[in-house]
Protein backbone atom coordinates (compact mmCIF):
# COMPACT_ATOMS: atom_id res chain seq x y z
CA UNK A 1 0.00 0.00 0.00
CA UNK A 2 1.38 3.14 -0.86
CA UNK A 3 2.02 5.75 2.20
CA UNK A 4 0.12 8.54 0.31
CA UNK A 5 -3.07 6.13 1.15
CA UNK A 6 -1.68 5.45 4.74
CA UNK A 7 -1.86 8.80 5.18
CA UNK A 8 -5.45 9.32 3.59
CA UNK A 9 -6.49 6.51 5.88
CA UNK A 10 -5.43 8.29 9.25
CA UNK A 11 -6.47 11.64 8.06
CA UNK A 12 -10.16 10.21 7.32
CA UNK A 13 -9.99 8.89 11.12
CA UNK A 14 -8.96 11.70 12.52
CA UNK A 15 -11.90 13.37 10.48
CA UNK A 16 -14.35 10.74 12.20
CA UNK A 17 -13.03 12.15 15.51
CA UNK A 18 -13.48 15.92 15.15
CA UNK A 19 -17.05 15.39 13.00
CA UNK A 20 -18.18 13.08 16.26
CA UNK A 21 -16.81 16.17 18.52
CA UNK A 22 -18.61 19.01 16.41
CA UNK A 23 -22.13 16.58 16.31
CA UNK A 24 -21.72 16.34 19.40
CA UNK A 25 -21.27 20.34 20.21
CA UNK A 26 -24.11 20.78 18.06
CA UNK A 27 -26.70 18.88 19.96
CA UNK A 28 -25.61 20.26 23.13
CA UNK A 29 -25.68 24.02 21.63
CA UNK A 30 -29.49 22.91 20.19
CA UNK A 31 -30.72 21.82 23.63
CA UNK A 32 -29.25 24.63 25.17
CA UNK A 33 -31.06 27.17 22.30
CA UNK A 34 -34.32 25.30 23.07
CA UNK A 35 -34.23 26.01 26.57
CA UNK A 36 -33.27 29.44 26.53
CA UNK A 37 -36.37 29.78 23.93
CA UNK A 38 -38.83 28.01 26.96
CA UNK A 39 -37.63 29.84 29.45
CA UNK A 40 -37.87 32.98 27.24
CA UNK A 41 -41.24 31.96 26.45
CA UNK A 42 -42.90 31.29 30.15
CA UNK A 43 -41.03 34.85 31.17
CA UNK A 44 -43.49 36.49 27.86
CA UNK A 45 -46.69 34.64 29.16
CA UNK A 46 -47.15 36.28 32.11
CA UNK A 47 -45.88 37.68 35.58
CA UNK A 48 -43.55 35.20 37.87
CA UNK A 49 -45.37 33.73 40.49
CA UNK A 50 -44.39 33.13 44.05
CA UNK A 51 -43.96 29.50 43.82
CA UNK A 52 -43.16 28.88 40.40
CA UNK A 53 -39.52 26.68 40.45
CA UNK A 54 -36.26 29.10 40.03
CA UNK A 55 -35.53 28.40 36.11
CA UNK A 56 -33.44 25.42 35.81
CA UNK A 57 -29.23 25.91 35.06
CA UNK A 58 -27.59 26.10 32.28
CA UNK A 59 -26.52 22.94 30.21
CA UNK A 60 -22.88 22.98 29.92
CA UNK A 61 -21.30 22.87 26.71
CA UNK A 62 -18.70 20.56 27.48
CA UNK A 63 -17.79 17.15 26.20
CA UNK A 64 -18.42 14.68 29.17
CA UNK A 65 -16.42 11.11 28.84
CA UNK A 66 -18.59 8.23 28.48
CA UNK A 67 -15.83 5.96 28.93
CA UNK A 68 -12.64 5.79 30.22
CA UNK A 69 -11.09 2.47 29.34
CA UNK A 70 -11.85 3.70 25.55
CA UNK A 71 -10.17 6.94 25.92
CA UNK A 72 -7.07 4.75 27.40
CA UNK A 73 -7.08 2.26 24.70
CA UNK A 74 -7.03 4.78 21.91
CA UNK A 75 -4.86 6.59 23.39
CA UNK A 76 -2.79 3.21 23.40
CA UNK A 77 -3.46 2.51 19.86
CA UNK A 78 -2.31 6.47 18.68
CA UNK A 79 1.06 6.02 20.78
CA UNK A 80 1.67 2.23 19.48
CA UNK A 81 1.30 3.28 15.44
CA UNK A 82 3.29 6.76 16.42
CA UNK A 83 6.19 4.45 17.85
CA UNK A 84 5.81 1.94 14.82
CA UNK A 85 6.12 4.15 12.47
CA UNK A 86 9.07 6.47 13.88
CA UNK A 87 10.79 2.64 15.23
CA UNK A 88 10.54 1.76 10.97
CA UNK A 89 12.80 -1.63 10.69
CA UNK A 90 13.48 -1.70 13.82
CA UNK A 91 10.69 -3.04 15.43
CA UNK A 92 10.33 -5.69 13.55
CA UNK A 93 10.13 -6.92 9.53
CA UNK A 94 6.49 -6.91 8.55
CA UNK A 95 5.28 -3.85 10.94
CA UNK A 96 7.11 -1.03 9.77
CA UNK A 97 4.34 -0.83 7.03
CA UNK A 98 1.18 -1.23 9.23
CA UNK A 99 1.94 2.44 11.60
CA UNK A 100 -1.27 3.67 9.98
CA UNK A 101 -3.75 0.83 11.49
CA UNK A 102 -3.68 1.24 15.17
CA UNK A 103 -3.05 5.05 14.85
CA UNK A 104 -6.56 5.06 12.76
CA UNK A 105 -7.99 2.39 14.96
CA UNK A 106 -7.17 4.63 18.09
CA UNK A 107 -8.63 7.91 16.76
CA UNK A 108 -12.01 5.83 15.63
CA UNK A 109 -12.27 4.39 18.53
CA UNK A 110 -11.39 7.65 21.17
CA UNK A 111 -14.23 9.56 19.00
CA UNK A 112 -16.77 6.90 20.94
CA UNK A 113 -15.48 7.64 24.05
CA UNK A 114 -17.01 11.22 24.71
CA UNK A 115 -20.68 11.98 25.50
Amino acid sequence: MDETTKIIIVVVAAGIFYFRLVTLQWGKAKKYREANEELARQASVGKKKKNQPAPPPAPTLTFQISSWPLVGIGVALVIIGMLMNLMGANVAAWLPGWWWLPTAAGLVVMSFSFK
